[in-house]
């Protein structure tokens, strides 16, 4: 006589597909919280730079150095500073080890930490530094935006895999 098929839980089909599972939900939440992010922030700032190129903002100072105001190469750094977030967001992978996916202080510390710390580090330098006028130019918009971001979808990532989790 077989067991009923609740009882077999244990079974290694059953834990082949829970692995299957959790890694297609470390996948998910790897795509929602590093992917997404920097496509669009690579998306807004292309469009942003072409907008501002095209407009011919910034090209009504002529000098003999032929100085740029620097628009284009704040966005660059952005999507640059994006993608270094990309890097540090990856701390959350560290709950596919079961002692921090169990823990309910551990899993959320690898989600945000290390992400927010470099987020909050980046606003800190770029809006406190002395010197740095934004005063006619979108690039604390597009900054914060990035920001924001990332922000959402770590947060987005985090609740979906936890679901994921206890279904």
């Amino acid at each position: 006589m077989e067991p009923h098929p609740k009882k077999l839980l244990l079974s290694e089909k059953n834990i082949g597909e829970r692995k299957c599972e959790m890694a297609d939900s470390m996948t998910r939440s790897f795509i929602v919280a590093t992917i997404l992010p920097f496509g669009l922030a690579v998306i807004i700032g292309t469009l942003y730079g072409i907008v501002y190129e095209l407009s011919g903002a910034g090209n009504d100072y002529v000098s003999e150095w032929s100085v740029d105001d620097g628009t284009i190469l704040s966005i660059m750094m952005i999507i640059g500073f994006s993608l270094l977030i990309c890097f540090f967001s990856l701390s959350f992978l560290l709950n596919q080890l079961q002692l921090i996916r169990r823990s309910s202080i551990l899993s959320p510390l690898s989600w945000f930490l290390i992400p927010l710390i470099l987020l909050t580090w980046g606003a800190i330098t770029v809006f406190a530094s002395p010197g740095m006028e934004f005063a006619e130019s979108l690039v604390p918009a597009y900054f914060l935006l990035v920001c924001l971001l990332h922000v959402v979808g770590l947060v987005v990532s985090c609740l979906l895999y936890r679901r994921s989790l206890s279904e």
